[in-house]
């Protein structure tokens, strides 16, 4: 049963390190109806940051005390998430759990009581993504369209930590599930999957190079590209229909703004730089398109109305199943070079 909406609701978040320091912390804080109460690491570096930046929560490394807390926020890395959403769970907690679900789709399946989690796919609230489910939703292009999105740049140092792992690190875990779960939302459900993962740094241990090729039941394709060996300068998504193109260029620039140190939903917050962006039919000149501003915090939104009202999770766990898929589908066809219908052998 939802708890009684009175006040803020209380939240711990599970893990410091990149992802919870540095993107769900500003976005529980500048929450009207959230409080952050609770921080449970066991990082000695990272618990040094969490009581200077986080001086009102309670930062430990003992999992129990989060019982008190309506919804906790698990950020940590995947191999170890089952173990933790468990105990959670355990505790009678709501789970926000980031993506990916696990590291592989039988783990994500063997994640108990399913209908008290959801999946942080905070890209569905990006300005560029949202400025296309707009048009979509003006009938913008009709029939199956072929869509490309692309989150590429270039690092050619190789960071240490979990994201270079071979098991539970990768690009295709930690940008796939952005670039797969927007496809699914945009286009409808995959059918089958073409995928090249590559691992091309020469002090790369997971892959660091991906491309996938996606066919949906409505008979549209999608190829993704993503890594930090590709050219930022591609245009973020174009999308080609029979009498319509659509190109959007410049990519969403809320976690820039986090980074920047910028208050979720202060002035200037998710406003896209779309210059860059224009449909084109099949005569007459490029026509501009206007922007949508990103809102990250549309999804913590989601979290109240789920917790406190009762209402249906904003991303839920079915989601993340048809993601983990995917990856899942994406990994044969790449280790045996064919394309793998969805479902294959499952």
């Amino acid at each position: 049963m939802p708890r009684p909406h009175t006040g803020r609701l209380p939240v711990a978040l599970v893990g410091f390190g990149g992802s919870g320091a540095g993107i769900h912390r500003p976005l529980i804080s500048a929450h009207p109806d959230l409080s952050l109460d609770v921080i449970v690491t066991n990082s000695s570096e990272h618990t040094g940051q969490a009581r200077q930046l986080c001086p009102d929560a309670h930062v430990t490394g003992d999992l129990d005390v989060v019982g008190d807390c309506a919804v906790a926020v698990v950020a940590i890395p995947p191999e170890y998430r089952a173990d933790t959403v468990g105990k959670l769970l355990e505790l009678g907690v709501r789970v926000v759990l980031e993506k990916p679900m696990a590291p592989n789709l039988d783990e994500a399946r063997q994640l108990p009581h399913r209908d008290l989690l959801t999946v942080f796919q905070n890209r569905r609230w990006d300005s560029d993504f949202l400025t296309l489910q707009r048009l979509r939703s003006e009938d913008a292009w009709t029939g199956p369209v072929r869509l490309q999105s692309r989150l590429q740049w270039w690092q050619p140092t190789v960071r240490d930590g979990w994201r270079n792992r071979p098991y539970g690190g990768g690009i295709l875990l930690e940008v796939g599930s952005h670039l797969i779960d927007q496809a699914i939302t945009l286009l409808g459900p995959v059918t089958a999957v073409y995928a090249e993962l590559d691992t091309r740094r020469s002090a790369a241990i997971a892959e660091d190079d991906v491309f996938l090729a996606l066919r949906h039941a409505d008979g549209s394709r999608s190829h993704l590209s993503m890594g930090p060996v590709g050219n930022a300068q591609s245009p973020r998504f174009e999308l080609t229909a029979q009498d319509t193109r659509i190109t959007l260029e410049a990519p969403d620039r809320q976690q820039d703004q986090l980074a920047a140190g910028m208050t979720p939903g202060a002035d200037g917050w998710g406003m896209p730089d779309d210059s860059g962006w224009f449909i084109q039919r099949r005569s007459g000149p490029p026509l501009p398109v206007r922007g949508e501003r990103g809102r990250w915090q549309a999804f913590y939104d989601g979290v109240v109305n789920w917790v406190a009202d009762g209402g249906d999770p904003p991303v839920g766990a079915a989601e993340g199943i048809a993601t983990m898929h995917v990856i899942d589908a994406a990994r044969r066809s790449s280790a045996e070079s064919r394309v793998v219908a969805l479902g294959e052998g499952r």
